[in-house]
């Protein structure tokens, strides 16, 4: 029986504090990058929920960076030695503009 190791991350920001700042970057990003995806999810002064799904392409993007200021829970798989695989569940506590977490530096 072979048993494999398997590299696993799990954060937790807290929405009181100020995580807008918080970024993730492989510590190789030539040759490490992210895979999986992001959930972003704020609601407005009117109640209505605006949410949106982000795929990290697996290839090149290698920096995941909070879209806005909120909490949620980010967890990182290691896939192979090139590859984890992030699933993330954002909750926005202010307006923004959606856009990718996900780029490649």
């Amino acid at each position: 029986m072979v048993f494999r190791t398997i590299k696993k991350i799990k954060i937790i920001l807290d929405y009181e504090s100020s995580a807008s700042f918080f970024k993730i970057v492989t510590d190789t990003p030539a040759s490490v990058n992210l895979a999986g995806y992001a959930t972003l999810t704020y609601w407005n002064s009117s109640g209505s929920v605006n949410t949106q799904s982000y795929q990290a392409d697996g290839s090149s993007d290698d920096t995941f960076t909070m879209p806005g200021t909120g909490g949620g829970i980010i967890e990182l798989s290691g896939l192979d030695a090139n590859t984890w695989f992030i699933e993330a569940d954002i909750r926005l506590s202010s307006s923004v503009s959606f856009s990718t977490p996900f780029t490649s530096t």
